[in-house]
């Protein structure tokens, strides 16, 4: 029997590694999210099984060869980073991209899939839920969607996800063993349009709610337009401070949560103008981990929400679509993909031990 030949698959699985990283790396693009340790192990994978695969940078697409990258607003580094991810992977395999920013509107997103040339474009990712599910669970009946979103989300596409609600519970209980009682929750429009946001709240009420101690949480939301969304890339980070400044009378909030890294950052710097100390007088956290939080200058305790990762697992994922209609490969039709990361909690300096009242603003 013909010994059959390795795959860049096997190779990915060999490294512990994405598809598109073996491809990407092979091919010489070694991005800055690679490390050595990365580079090293995929080419030892590659060596050792005799995979030879290296492109010359195209595929044979069965219709276009542009893939579209939705995303709600690219002011937030969250969406920057997972749109330049799915980017990467898909230069690597020959494709153009094209981003289309919604801005969380449900009559923008529609006029974007309703201009959709099914002969250029080969694949779409949604970097967050799409406002017209149903819409796009038809499209991808005739061209391979992946969307990047919620564990808990309802839609009938190929998914790569995060479990919301479980991050909600991490910061909780981490805020909780650190002795905060009462927390303040700061967060853009809060609505089914916005889901994540809500499993992550609610994560945090079930944590506090089940905790044996009398916890308190408090909820200050402000409802964010799509024109504000436009007008103003900064309106998070200003939410965020303004919303802060409104918890700042109640005597009893020890720790902030923002419900995203962007209005955490407003958080801080509301509670900084306001000569207050952090860690030392409130605690703060956010969600998303983006590049920012990780500066000496904020060090915020953030949840990992793997943006680098998440956009390569998207492309890998659509890449087997595109590759599937075109008779390359053999999975079997109709099956849905799912891949789920764990929430993981990265504990900067932003968080400590809750104050006593005698500390406060000392």
């Amino acid at each position: 029997m013909k010994k059959k030949k390795p795959s860049s698959m096997d190779v990915a699985k060999a490294a512990g590694v994405s598809q598109s990283t073996v491809s990407m790396i092979l091919n010489g693009k070694r991005l800055p999210s690679f490390t050595d340790d990365t580079i090293r192990r995929v080419i030892e994978a590659a060596n050792a099984l005799g995979y030879h695969g290296v492109r010359s940078g195209k595929t044979s697409q069965p219709t276009g060869d542009t893939i579209l990258i939705f995303c709600p607003v690219l002011s937030n580094p969250y969406y920057s980073f997972v749109a330049q991810a799915v980017e990467q992977a898909a230069y690597a395999e020959g494709f153009r991209t094209e981003i289309c920013t919604t801005y969380r509107n449900v009559d923008i997103e529609l006029r974007h899939l309703a201009g959709i040339d099914t002969g250029r474009v080969a694949g779409i990712v949604f970097s967050n839920i799409p406002l017209h599910i149903q819409k796009v669970e038809e499209i991808n009946r005739r061209i391979p969607v992946v969307v990047i979103g919620d564990r808990t989300d309802p839609i009938d596409v190929d998914t790569v996800e995060i479990n919301s609600y479980r991050s909600g519970i991490a910061v909780a209980e981490y805020l909780m063993g650190l002795g905060h009682q009462t927390i303040a929750f700061v967060s853009t429009t809060l609505n089914d349009q916005n889901r994540l946001r809500l499993k992550r709240l609610e994560g945090i009420r079930d944590a506090l709610q089940g905790s044996s101690r009398n916890c308190r949480l408090v909820v200050k939301s402000r409802d964010v337009s799509s024109m504000a969304d436009i007008s103003d890339p900064d309106i998070e980070h200003k939410v965020g401070y303004a919303l802060t400044n409104e918890c700042l009378d109640d005597e009893e909030i020890t720790a902030f949560i923002g419900v995203n890294d962007m209005v955490a950052y407003g958080i801080l710097d509301a509670l900084s103008n306001a000569g207050y100390r952090v860690p030392e007088d409130y605690s703060v956290c956010g969600f998303d981990n983006v590049f920012p939080s990780r500066l000496s200058g904020i060090s915020l305790t953030s949840i990992e929400n793997f943006m680098i990762q998440k956009g390569h697992d998207a492309f890998d994922i659509l890449f087997r679509r595109i590759r599937r209609s075109d008779g390359q490969n053999a999975e079997e039709p109709g099956r849905i993909t799912r891949v789920e990361y764990q929430p993981r909690l990265i504990i900067r300096s932003s968080t400590g031990a809750v104050r006593t009242t005698e500390t406060k603003g000392t």
